[in-house]
């Protein structure tokens, strides 16, 4: 995090930095759902996945990237406390 800053809906936010990612590609519905369930997590839909904790929507192939060095790098879902 650098700082704070107000965004163009005029609401208070913090301004983060993110690195880049080298992505060969999108991550597979398949490596997506793999991944999660190695986690611990259980598919709810084909984008949705929960445990015991939290909720993740929208872990889908545009959301999930595959990076350089073959790990899966989340830049885009939802995460949701339970």
């Amino acid at each position: 995090m650098i700082g704070f800053s107000y965004n163009s809906q005029n609401e208070f936010c913090a301004v983060l930095i993110q690195p880049y990612i080298q992505a060969k590609r999108e991550a597979t519905e398949d490596e997506i759902a793999t991944y999660m369930e190695s986690l611990g997590f259980t598919m709810d839909s084909i984008d949705e996945f929960y445990n015991d904790e939290y909720e993740i929507f929208d872990a889908v192939p545009n959301n999930v990237l595959c990076g350089i060095d073959d790990d899966l790098y989340f830049i885009d879902t939802q995460i949701k406390i339970k």
